[in-house]
């Protein structure tokens, strides 16, 4: 891929910034009525949602421009995708109340973003589901303990009667 031109860039920069305002939006509007850890919580079930997955130009651009940059000799591409992470874990850190470390909110915006690349690249299979599952229950064991009652309830959530001899 060639570098950008001037134009291109600020085009593209306008574009991104508008876009992560609206996920910003949407993520502080979808947990209004939710503190800490269940904002948290809610926030990355929203991201991790198959919804998130199937309207790619609706959602975060994060996962489209990660991608993009990877094969761009462009040293733009690659810092718009550095600014996107760093906006993404300060809107964790705040829709957390500050209740999350930094790292950690950076741990979870990796996840976020790194899952729906590959359930993108994946979907109409079976593994993009099973990865945006996975993916949830990761994302909810670094959110912490609080998060437990947000969390979807997954295969593995079953009974030990239900799951018979697994040992």
């Amino acid at each position: 891929m060639t570098p950008w031109t001037e134009g291109t860039r600020v085009r593209l920069e306008h574009a991104f910034a508008v876009a992560l305002g609206d996920v910003e939006q949407l993520l502080r509007d979808s947990s209004a009525d939710k503190h800490g850890e269940a904002a948290l919580a809610n926030a990355a079930t929203l991201y991790l949602s198959d919804a998130h997955r199937d309207h790619a130009a609706l959602g975060c651009p994060l996962p489209a421009m990660g991608a993009s940059a990877i094969h761009s000799e462009d040293a733009s591409a690659r810092e718009l995708s550095a600014q996107g992470l760093r906006t993404l874990t300060r809107i964790l850190v705040d829709l957390g109340g500050h209740t999350i470390s930094e790292e950690r909110a950076l741990a979870i915006s990796a996840l976020l973003v790194g899952t729906q690349v590959l359930a993108r690249a994946t979907r109409g299979t079976p593994m993009s589901s099973a990865l945006l599952e996975a993916a949830r229950g990761a994302a909810m064991d670094l959110i912490g303990p609080g998060s437990e009652e947000d969390r979807p309830p997954t295969a593995s959530a079953a009974a030990p009667a239900d799951r018979g001899t697994e040992r």
